[in-house]
């Protein structure tokens, strides 16, 4: 019973890897779609006001204090009999990326505090913050307060309150699908595979290593037969014999291009898990170009894979049809980004984080203990 766990541990350590892949992919969801959401709350006014107290200028942006956030299912209205009642006007943080950050406007200036504005907020009952001291810890505004936010729900300690949370302030149906998502996986699967790791580990203590050994070389022979298979697939006839189709088969079978690639794919995600709320704007900047970088590798690698495939190879081979969606969606969402003078990005940004899969893959493929 005590060897048992201590033998576990090595094994147990693939375990802790999927987890950490798995914390890293709903952590940069997060960050991508709900960055600063938890400064949402009910004002007086739709925007904050310029006005002077003792000789001095500040903005004036009373909350209705009823300590709720806005933006989601709620939005600052009650309904009695029947009849819609305004309470209020939801806003944000002044870096918020959605439709709830405030707009300044006077005859003074129009830039905000956060900005770099020479007006402060007048009192902390302006000021945007966090509804509740436990957001300060576990939020979507940076990479460690996501892992916490998730680490949290995995638990299931306080989780549904974090769902609520995120429901008045962003979607109903996404906190409800995200945090589903983040208890079955997170918790439920991850818990049974470990127990699984635990279980096998005892049945070796009781006797079964000449069995497990037998499993392992039909594993084995089943790996060859996958290899041989794949070796197989790679000899398929071109799609079309010419030069320029040859040369990119060989390409994307070598195994410098794809080290390469999954280089790009664990560099992209990388840029994707250090942002921050509120933006470092000289990071934002730079994280953007990179963005760009990226992009047009990836591009590259969609034109090879079509010459070496063919468009029928191309999509129903399901990796390459996955990333060209990728690709292609991407380019989307930059040109409109880019012809509407923002700095890129959008929600669908949190698809990339899908890529990952295919470094899983490529390492299971050559770690078999870890597969």
């Amino acid at each position: 019973l005590v060897n048992t766990p201590v033998a576990a541990v090595p094994r147990l350590g693939n375990v802790a890897a999927l987890g950490a892949f798995i914390f890293v992919v709903f952590a940069i969801i997060g960050m991508t779609l709900m960055q600063g959401i938890f400064y949402r709350e009910c004002h007086e006014f739709p925007n904050p006001r310029l006005i002077e107290i003792d000789d001095t200028w500040c903005w004036s942006w009373p909350k209705l204090g009823d300590g709720a956030l806005c933006g989601g299912e709620y939005d600052c209205t009650t309904i009695e009999n029947e009849v819609r009642t305004v309470l209020g006007f939801c806003g944000g943080h002044e870096f918020d990326q959605g439709d709830f950050a405030p707009k300044f406007e006077s005859h003074l200036t129009t830039v905000g505090p956060s900005s770099g504005g020479p007006y402060d907020w007048c009192d902390d009952d302006s000021r945007p913050m966090k509804v509740a001291p436990e957001l300060d810890f576990v939020h979507f505004d940076h990479l460690g307060g996501a892992v916490l936010l998730i680490f949290q729900s995995m638990t299931m300690e306080g989780w549904t309150d974090l769902m609520y949370y995120v429901k008045d302030s962003f979607s109903f149906w996404f906190a409800v699908l995200y945090f589903f998502m983040i208890i079955v996986v997170a918790s439920h699967f991850l818990l049974n595979v470990a127990l699984a790791v635990v279980d096998e580990v005892r049945d070796d203590f009781d006797g079964d290593d000449e069995e497990d050994d037998e499993t392992e070389e039909a594993e084995g022979t089943d790996r060859a037969g996958g290899d041989a298979g794949d070796e197989e697939e790679s000899e398929e006839p071109l799609w079309k014999d010419c030069a320029p189709v040859r040369l990119a088969k060989r390409l994307t079978q070598s195994d410098h291009w794809q080290n390469f690639i999954m280089f790009i794919i664990t560099a992209n995600v990388i840029t994707m898990c250090v942002g921050q709320f509120p933006p470092n704007v000289i990071l934002e900047h730079s994280l953007v170009y990179v963005g760009y970088a990226f992009l047009g590798i990836f591009i590259v690698e969609m034109i090879v894979e079509l010459i070496a495939r063919g468009c029928k190879g191309y999509v129903t081979y399901p990796s390459t049809c996955f990333d060209g969606v990728v690709v292609i969606i991407s380019i989307i969402e930059t040109a409109i980004a880019v012809a509407s003078g923002g700095a890129g990005g959008s929600a669908l940004q949190a698809l990339r984080t899908l890529r990952l899969f295919r470094v899983l893959n490529k390492f299971a493929s050559r770690n078999p203990r870890f597969a």
